[in-house]
């Protein structure tokens, strides 16, 4: 059947036309051309239209209708939907015979219709009778099209195809060129009008299919060029690898054969992701043709040496095409460094490399291994088998300089590697007995057959034991034959108080003793001897805790869900303190606590380092299963002076030194933990010295000190504000002004070599035996010590 596009005796200026529609005359017009939920016409075309050809209606929901009645045709059910929703369109095809002019309908499937304002008339120069062409055809055949007004015509499209330029040829007839994308289907004609007319051919175009004869490369390696043979190659759409490689047509370098026309070949690089397996064409049409089996190429002739090879040794790897290696591994320690130059690998062979094979890896996950062997230290003589804890054991033998750790009876020991290659291992008092263990750093290790035996000096062995502990504290030694104590000492405080008590753990209170020394620990067996512990242990100052609020609250951002602190809790608390947030949280979410003074503004704790806590970022996503936490920040100077000077009220709460908000977290209590002062005090009062070394303050005779009861091994704290917190200076001499021996060899102390000083209100320096007998007998004129300063205030001088 013809395809004819007649002139209209009704000429329209316009090709879309604007419809007002309605279901009912008496309902309103709604001027609104779209909705996202009722179905409106809202333009129709073309208009003049060609019979036979489409007609096209815009609006909301068009989806929804169900019949298209156009004058002088039976109702049009066949409805192509372009698009639905909000904007939408829909198409039908109108046939040659029958439409007349006249309004248009369409019906919704609730049954409503909608008619156009404007009436659908038709115009008709274009008569598409059909076209000329090969039973099969290929590209760059010419098909010819035929009809009347062919002259018209603007562009042919092919199935599977972007639309090609027609040739004009006379009003009957024009040709195109099959495009190389051309699929079998209908070809579409389209005279490119503003809203174009569309016509399709009653038959379909039958496009053959491309030769694909073999595939080729000079290797199968990546980066290599592979090049495919055939005909009709541009038809090609894509190359399907193995290992999911896709190569692209836009990807081909096509070579077309200058007297036929055809594209006879094409190549393109191979990737590195590429595998073994075949190579796949795919034509446009989608239909797929193997090119060819191909080995993608590994290195071979592979040879590791030296052999045997020492770590941290360089190793050379010798073979063929190593150029495409991208990981070595060597067994216990992959992704290795190395460097590839004339079909040579070179790499170190890292500490913790075994033995075994080396794995040369490739991009598309191929894998060859090669051999190699590993040095190994050996031990000929371990000396002396019997010894006493604290001597030392020479191992000799080869290649001891591979050992990077010693235990001793399963406790690690330290050693040292002499010139002449001996091991030195140096026992401890709390070594114990056992075998010798020597470790590599690849988790290999020697044990010698012999065993070593320690005799201690003392009954007692003390393994492991704090350095330090505060007055009331728990204090814990482990170790062996403790049931042979009657008693232990700190200094001369004797303990009182048992936690536990076995032969290889004891668990004391620690007594009273002056803090911020070191004492001996004593021990009084039964057998009435006394024995020394080798490590002293550090007395610190009894704690105290202050319980500055307690509940139990989940925080919210608003009233009733606020942890709110009054600021006379932190009276007389000294800088330096510590303060515990004890909270829980919800598992695996994502929660946070914002910390504010009483006026609101933000409070900034050195350790969460903003106002704002987020436990995650402190311990993770809960990788250790512990919900219920307790964080210790520190109360420093600064803090505790803004907590009084921003205060404020909060709900029911007066003078409000911190609030607490946020979300997902419950409190249960925070607690304020500082040291009880044990300070005796020789001096207090205020002593400026003006802002550059204007006044001196002369600080009593040796005797006030000595009275005081100063020791050496005291620590001497001088309390002072500055002028300047960045811009400061104190400097301590004896009476006969000799530099005290303070800091750094030197009497001077500065923001420089004391940065904290300022915050914590005071420096500090221990009293050794020089500085002692400088404070105790060298005085001048009655004085034992003379104070000078930059911009300073000193207000107080004590000793611990």
């Amino acid at each position: 059947m013809k395809n004819i596009f007649r002139i209209s005796v009704i000429i329209s200026a316009a090709v879309l036309v604007i419809s007002a529609v309605s279901c009912s005359k008496e309902q309103p017009l709604d001027t609104a051309q779209y909705s996202a939920t009722e179905v409106k016409l809202a333009s129709f075309g073309p208009n003049p239209v060609m019979r036979g050809a489409t007609l096209r209606f815009f609006g909301s929901n068009l989806d929804r209708i169900v019949s298209v009645q156009v004058p002088g045709i039976d109702p049009i059910t066949d409805i192509e939907v372009v698009s639905s929703g909000i904007q939408s369109e829909i198409r039908v095809q109108l046939p040659d015979d029958g439409p007349e002019v006249g309004a248009v309908s369409i019906t919704s499937d609730e049954g409503k219709v909608f008619t156009t304002s404007a009436e659908l008339t038709y115009t008709e120069p274009i008569v598409f009778d059909g076209f000329e062409a090969k039973e099969v055809n290929m590209p760059g055949d010419v098909v010819i099209i035929k009809g009347d007004y062919m002259n018209l015509v603007q562009t042919i499209t092919c199935e599977g195809a972007e639309a090609v330029a027609v040739i004009p040829d006379t009003r009957y007839r024009a040709s195109f060129v099959i495009p190389a994308e051309a699929v079998t289907g209908k070809i579409a004609i389209s005279d490119e009008g503003e809203v174009a007319n569309i016509l399709y051919s009653d038959e379909e175009l039958v496009i053959g299919e491309p030769t694909v004869s073999g595939a080729s490369a000079a290797s199968w390696k990546p980066a290599e060029t592979v090049t495919v043979k055939g005909e009709y190659l541009d038809m090609i759409d894509e190359v399907n690898l193995p290992g999911d490689v896709v190569v692209g047509h836009d990807e081909f370098t096509l070579v077309v054969d200058e007297e036929t026309g055809i594209c006879t070949s094409f190549s393109f690089v191979l990737p590195a992701e590429t595998q073994s397996g075949e190579i796949v064409c795919v034509s446009y049409a989608g239909n797929e043709y193997t090119a060819c089996e191909m080995e993608m190429v590994k290195p071979s002739d592979l040879v590791a040496s030296p052999a045997p090879i020492k770590a941290g040794a360089g190793l050379t790897i010798s073979g063929k095409d190593l150029d495409i290696v991208s990981t070595l591994d060597f067994p216990n320690s992959t992704n290795a460094t190395f460097s590839y130059a004339d079909d040579v690998i070179t790499a170190v062979v890292p500490a913790a490399a075994q033995e075994g094979d080396i794995t040369l890896k490739m991009v598309n996950g191929d894998a060859v291994t090669v051999a190699f062997t590993l040095v190994h230290p050996t031990v000929t003589a371990v000396t002396p088998l019997e010894l006493k804890a604290g001597e030392s054991i020479t191992v000799e033998g080869t290649e001891l300089d591979l050992i990077t750790s010693v235990t001793l009876g399963g406790k690690e020991e330290e050693f040292t590697l002499g010139e002449d290659g001996k091991l030195t291992v140096s026992t401890k008092n709390t070594s114990v007995s056992g075998q010798l263990v020597l470790s590599l750093a690849n988790g290999e290790s020697i044990t010698p057959s012999e065993s070593i035996k320690l005799s201690y000096d003392a009954y007692i062995i003390v393994n492991d034991m704090p350095t330090e502990e505060h007055i009331g504290a728990t204090v814990t030694l482990k170790g062996e034959n403790f049931m042979m104590i009657e008693n232990i000492y700190i200094g001369e405080s004797k303990v009182s108080t048992y936690i536990l008590r076995s032969d290889t753990e004891i668990s004391f209170i620690m007594p009273y003793n002056i803090a911020g020394v070191s004492y001996d620990v004593y021990f009084d067996l039964l057998s009435g001897e006394r024995e020394t512990c080798p490590q002293q242990i550090g007395v610190l100052l009894e704690l105290t805790y202050i319980t500055a609020w307690e509940g139990n609250t989940t925080i919210t951002w608003g009233d009733g869900g606020r942890v709110i602190i009054p600021a006379s809790k932190f009276d007389g608390v000294k800088a330096g303190s510590k303060m515990r947030l004890y909270f829980s949280q919800k598992d695996q979410t994502w929660a946070q606590a914002q910390i504010n003074y009483g006026d609101w503004s933000g409070l900034v704790f050195p350790e969460i380092g903003s106002n704002t806590l987020v436990p995650t970022d402190i311990y993770g996503w809960f990788t250790d299963g512990i919900l219920d936490r307790c964080l210790e920040v520190t109360l420093t100077s600064e803090i505790l002076t803004n907590i009084e000077a921003k205060k404020g009220d909060c709900e029911d709460v007066s003078n409000a030194g911190i609030i607490i908000q946020g979300s997902d977290l419950t409190f249960t209590k925070v607690e304020i933990v500082q040291e009880i002062p044990q300070e005796t005090t020789v001096w207090e009062g205020s002593a400026y010295t003006g802002a550059d070394y204007n006044n001196n303050l002369e600080l009593g005779s040796e005797d006030d000190w000595v009275n005081a009861g100063l020791y050496e091994g005291a620590t001497i704290k001088v309390y002072f504000t500055a002028d300047n917190e960045s811009d400061w200076q104190i400097q301590l001499f004896d009476g006969h002004w000799g530099g005290l021996n303070v800091i750094d060899g030197g009497q001077q102390f500065n923001q420089s070599n004391s940065p904290s000083a300022c915050s914590d209100g005071y420096v500090s320096f221990k009293v050794t035996s020089e500085v002692y007998s400088q404070l105790t007998s060298k005085q001048y004129w009655g004085f034992a010590l003379i104070c000078q300063g930059k911009g300073i205030t000193f207000t107080k001088f004590t000793f611990i």
